[in-house]
């Protein structure tokens, strides 16, 4: 048998078999535990509130930063 008739008996063999699509879940637990990891830092960890300059003197002698 050649293969033109195998091929009219048989059907075209399929060029690629179906797949299964990539799963979510590793990339969902990673964007949750760095969203947790942030609010982590946002809560526990603040940024420190700056203090304003002090306001400069007629003869400032020992200050190094000031506002006029």
């Amino acid at each position: 048998m050649n293969d033109l008739r195998k091929i009219m008996q048989d059907g075209l063999p399929e060029a690629t078999p179906p797949r299964d699509l990539p799963s979510l879940k590793p990339w969902v637990v990673v964007a949750v535990i760095l969203v947790l990891i942030s609010l982590g830092i946002r809560v526990f960890w603040p940024v420190p509130t700056s203090q304003p300059l002090p306001r400069c003197a007629e003869h400032a002698e020992a200050q190094t930063a000031c506002v006029k």
